[in-house]
């Protein structure tokens, strides 16, 4: 916490930069309390933040996530976390947007994890079926479902997913 500290008082003259450290240590931070409060070993929690938090590194975005439940990691936890890293990837990139969120839950015994962005959409139909189908790719292996879905009045995205 000091290095990032003196890293923010040495770049002050760099606000975006100091923003982003700041919300790194943030992160840590956070990261390390979730992982004393999990009685998983190998938590859905820890892998999704892990996820969000290497989007927000590799893209300079910022997401922001809540996560309201935790489970053990199987193979079907882990396609929808793929799927997932894949959509803030996507929104990160290509939606031109300055908020991302990401919420996840458990319900009925399936996790449901949607990724919103306010960002611009898609320009064409043929665009929305790469989306889907790249979707369909990352969940497929689960055998579970997964559904794409754009609102054009609202410009926001969701991506569901909803395997557990």
């Amino acid at each position: 916490m000091l290095q990032t500290l003196h890293a923010i008082r040495m770049g002050a003259n760099d606000p975006s930069q100091s923003r982003y450290l700041a919300r790194r240590q943030e992160r840590e931070l956070r990261r390390n309390i979730e992982e004393w409060r999990s009685e998983f070993s190998d938590s859905f929690k820890a892998r999704l933040h892990a996820v969000r938090d290497e989007i927000e590194d590799t893209h300079r975005v910022e997401i922001e996530a809540v996560i309201r439940d935790d489970a053990e990691i199987n193979s079907h936890l882990t396609a929808a976390i793929e799927a997932a890293r894949e959509a803030m990837a996507n929104a990160a990139k290509h939606s031109g947007s300055g908020h991302i969120s990401l919420y996840s839950a458990f319900a009925n015994g399936e996790a449901y994890i949607r990724v919103r962005d306010s960002g611009s959409g898609f320009a064409d139909d043929s665009q929305k079926n790469r989306v889907r189908g790249a979707a369909r790719q990352t969940t497929g292996k689960s055998g579970r479902p997964s559904r794409y879905r754009q609102r054009p009045r609202t410009r926001h995205r969701d991506k569901d997913h909803s395997p557990r």
